[in-house]
């Protein structure tokens, strides 16, 4: 997710990218870019085409 604009965070692979759903705010992250989300209110849809390499890591904020 190092896009920090519009709906679509990228795969770093290229080919999974994710879509980002209900207007999710881009903000600086630990790393790099990230988005402010609320979990029940813009879920995160991915296409995931081999599901035994797909690895996901949230980090929720205080």
């Amino acid at each position: 997710m190092d896009e920090n604009t519009g709906t679509t965070a990228g795969d770093s692979k290229g080919s999974n990218n994710g879509t980002l759903t209900s207007g999710p705010t881009w903000v600086t992250g630990k790393v790099s870019q990230s988005y402010d989300i609320e979990f029940v209110e813009a879920p995160t849809e991915f296409q995931v085409a081999n599901f035994e390499n797909w690895i996901g890591q949230p980090w929720p904020s205080e």
